[in-house]
Order: structure tokens, then sequence, then C-alpha cells
């Protein structure tokens, strides 16, 4: 057979489906075309996917707990935190800023609420996944997490740390890389 770019390129990529919420879909779309525009290179959801994936799998090569990693997914899947800021007049012109933070538990997405993302993995990182997801099987054996749902997890706990604040230096850092 004939060795062609479509062939290298297809057996080193795994395609994946995954299912994101649309407004965070479009909230991670915006935000990799601002981190286009301020670093002046092309910046697609892709690498950023790429990023958080590598990221987590550093993550669990530094602390292989595969229990407490399943605890994380599970909590992040099914909870969003919410941060309420609030405005405290203490005196006349006094005032204090009180934050309070709590797990909200996420309501099942709507078929008309969510889009199909077709995220392009490198063969050997999809690998990498499926082998945490088995041996994160042996811990937990009745688990329903699968590559697939692990990447929607970080993509969407991603976006929503960029709600709050939380992932701003993170940006400035892949703007700052990319340059």
């Amino acid at each position: 057979m004939k060795t062609t770019w479509l062939n290298i390129i297809n057996y080193s990529s795994v395609f994946l489906d995954l299912t994101i919420p649309k407004s965070t879909y479009f909230r991670m779309k915006i935000l990799c075309e601002d981190i286009s525009e301020l670093s002046g290179s092309i910046f697609p959801q892709q690498k950023m996917l790429d990023l958080l994936w590598y990221d987590f799998i550093n993550q669990i090569k530094r602390v292989p707990n595969f229990n407490l990693i399943y605890d994380m997914l599970l909590e992040r899947e099914t909870k969003t935190m919410v941060t309420t800021r609030e405005v405290i007049q203490e005196r006349k012109n006094t005032f204090t800023f009180f934050e309070n933070e709590q797990l909200v538990v996420q309501k099942a997405i709507k078929t008309n609420e969510s889009m199909n993302f077709t995220y392009r993995i490198n063969r050997k990182q999809a690998l990498r996944g499926e082998v945490f997801v088995a041996d994160m099987s042996q811990v937990q054996p009745n688990h329903h997490i699968t590559l697939e749902r692990v990447l929607e997890i970080i993509y969407c706990d991603f976006i929503e740390k960029y709600k709050q604040g939380d992932a701003e230096k993170i940006v400035g850092e892949i703007v700052e890389a990319i340059s």
C-alpha cells in the first residue's frame, strides 16, 4: 500500500466526538479567538484541548491515585462551584466584600443545548487515556467514565474556572508561550 499524508494523519490520530454545552463551546471559541488575536498565531479549540489533556495526564503521572481522580472527575461532572460575591455595609462609609462558595448540581444538558465537537487526538495520547480509564476500572469497577467523558469534563471545567476568573493566569501563559 502506498503511504500518503492522509494515511499518516489518520493512523497517527483518533477522532473523538465530544458533547459540549453550546454556551461552553462558544465561550471556548471566543477565548481561543482572543488568544489568537493577542498572540498573532492561530489558536483553535483543538490546541486548547490538547493543552488541557496534557496537563491532566501530567497530573495523573505525578499523583496516580485513581480513587482521588475518579472522585474529582465525578464531582466536576455533576457539580459546579458557584461563587457569589456580596457587599456588606459595616458602617456608614465602610463596606466589606464577602465571598460565598457552594457546589451546585448541574442539570442535565438537553440535546438542543449541546453541540458535538470532533476532537482529533494523537493516537498515543488516546491510548494513554484508555489505559487511564482501564486503570480506573480496577479501583472503581462500575464507573461510567470514558475517554470522551474525561475530555468533556476537563473542557467544561476549564471554562467554568475561566468564568470565575481562575484561569486568567493560564491564558496569559498560553499567549506568552505561542507569541
